[in-house]
């Protein structure tokens, strides 16, 4: 009987010692982010404004009238500056303006000038290839030029290029121009994120 009940026992603990069935628990975690649409020049550390300065040096041939290089329909050498931007939407929205070149001097007399037009050219490389030119000529526009660059800026280095030409002076190229050694004009960009 000892015997039985000894079998019976160890019976029953092998019963109630067995491992229980394990449970298996499954899950998901997801990982989420944004990347927001903005515009940033390269370098600068990712600000957000670039400057530089187009040089034309003296602007008058020997008889005091607009040098003739500066009226060609391109740009001179040393007349285009160019920037590295960075923008992460699918189409910035561009602005280009500019203003005379001049001056400031009282109204000069008749067959003098301190006033320069000229055409301001902006011009974006685009991702998918080829270039968006934009353009601004002082003497005729009425407004700052603005569209959309019609798809994704290219993040090559340089693919933002500001230049100047076709400069006449105002009044007719025949006017001298009056001396001073600060003439002065500014090309002003907008490259906005897509909103």
């Amino acid at each position: 009987m000892k015997r039985v009940l000894l079998v019976a026992t160890a019976i029953a603990g092998l019963a109630f010692a067995a491992p229980s069935l394990a449970q298996t628990v499954s899950g998901s975690v997801g990982i989420t982010g944004s990347v927001a649409d903005r515009c940033v020049v390269n370098s600068s550390g990712g600000g957000e404004t670039f400057s530089d300065t187009i040089p034309l040096g003296e602007l008058t041939k020997s008889n005091g009238t607009l040098r003739g290089d500066l009226q060609g329909s391109s740009a001179i050498s040393g007349a285009t500056v160019k920037f590295s931007v960075t923008c992460t939407g699918s189409s910035p929205q561009v602005t280009l303006s500019a203003t005379q070149l001049t001056a400031g001097l009282a109204t000069p007399p008749s067959g003098f000038s301190d006033t320069i037009d000229y055409t301001a050219e902006l011009d974006l490389d685009k991702a998918a290839g080829g270039t968006v030119p934009y353009t601004y000529n002082t003497a005729t526009a009425a407004g700052p030029s603005t569209a959309p660059l019609g798809g994704q800026l290219s993040t090559a280095n340089n693919n933002v290029r500001v230049s100047a030409y076709s400069f006449a002076t105002v009044g007719g190229q025949s006017n001298v121009l009056s001396a001073s050694p600060s003439y002065a004009a500014t090309i002003s960009v907008s490259i906005a994120p897509t909103l």
